[in-house]
């Protein structure tokens, strides 16, 4: 389609037969690949970054099982900071005339109540949700 766009537009411009002939030939050549293209470097890539985010997630699992309470707190504050953060720009985007400026400690203070409140209520509600409803959550 692209080709026969191409012919219309040297015929239009006044473009020799030779023109379109080569735009013709240009257009039908495979395109080819080199090793070193982008795309050969693609599986290579997904593979070192699946095994960054097993090691982290079997990290992960390392700490929930030796400290739950402190694993769990430290996830919820950063979270709860991470989803502040985000809120935040929202509004700044829903209302062009507020200054662009992080409020830290609104921030803090989120991140805090996720690490003292959250994260260890969190444990303790779970906890006893699977002791008074047991079976296969899962």
């Amino acid at each position: 389609m692209a080709t026969m766009q191409h012919q219309r537009y040297l015929q239009l411009r006044g473009g020799s037969d030779e023109e379109a002939a080569a735009a013709t030939a240009a257009a039908t050549e495979p395109q080819s690949t080199t090793p070193e293209s982008a795309n050969s470097k693609q599986p290579q890539q997904m593979a070192s970054a699946a095994a960054f985010l097993m090691a982290g997630a079997q990290m992960y699992s390392k700490y929930l099982e030796s400290n739950p309470i402190l694993t769990k707190s430290i996830t919820a504050g950063f979270i709860f900071a991470a989803s502040d953060v985000l809120a935040q720009k929202i509004e700044q985007n829903a209302q062009p005339d507020k200054a662009k400026r992080l409020e830290k400690k609104r921030t803090l203070a989120a991140s805090l109540v996720g690490f003292l409140y959250f994260g260890p209520a969190a444990h303790y509600w779970y906890e006893n949700i699977f002791r008074f409803f047991p079976g296969k959550w899962l």
